[in-house]
């Protein structure tokens, strides 16, 4: 029907290989079939692209999430702001890229420490 279907992730563990382009949780271009609306209680690790992000008009949420020892951790790719909400980066080559909303988040170096507001 070429109506985006939102999809919602809870209580995942991803961890993936070694290529740079790989993701553990993207939002896809607005022309996909589906396209990731929601994702709570994650946790990535040991991925070296990114942990979570969008490159979607779609709207994108991570919630309660950690993105460890990644090439970038939480990533605003293009299209709509994503929003973060009590997630942690740590470890990660970038904990946070681009402009990402963001409420109690937090990461290992104090210049990307993520009061609540906007980022980037």
């Amino acid at each position: 029907d070429g109506q985006a279907k939102y999809l919602f992730a809870d209580s995942c563990i991803v961890k993936s290989g070694s290529h740079a382009s790989s993701f553990g949780f993207k939002s896809d271009a607005p022309d996909a079939p589906q396209t990731l609306s929601n994702v709570v209680n994650c946790i990535v690790y040991n991925i070296a692209g990114t942990a979570f992000s969008t490159t979607s008009w779609y709207p994108f949420n991570v919630y309660n999430s950690i993105a460890y020892g990644c090439g970038k951790g939480f990533e605003k790719g293009s299209a709509t702001t994503p929003v973060m909400k009590n997630c942690i980066g740590n470890n990660n080559t970038d904990n946070f890229v681009g402009t990402i909303t963001t409420s109690y988040c937090d990461s290992d170096t104090a210049e990307e420490l993520c009061p609540a507001y906007t980022v980037g």
